[in-house]
């Protein structure tokens, strides 16, 4: 059975990947569009590979924002 993690992390590769973006191009768009530290690429490709949970509700705007999908929470 696949996982929470693992699910999200094949998900959020399928978006990039959709958009052509490397790791490191969407780590630094999401970072220049969210408050605080911003993420890292290998933060990002650690919640690909699923060895981490989905991140928190801020950063998951940034990506949505940065891969253009909707999102359900405003």
């Amino acid at each position: 059975m696949t996982s929470l993690k693992n699910a999200f992390g094949k998900y959020l590769q399928s978006l990039r990947l959709a958009k052509n973006l490397g790791v490191r191009e969407l780590a630094r768009v999401v970072s220049a569009n969210i408050e605080g530290r911003g993420i890292t690429h290998a933060y990002l490709s650690i919640i690909e590979s699923g060895r981490n949970p989905p991140p928190r509700i801020p950063i998951l705007h940034g990506l949505a924002a940065a891969l253009e999908v909707p999102t359900i929470v405003s």
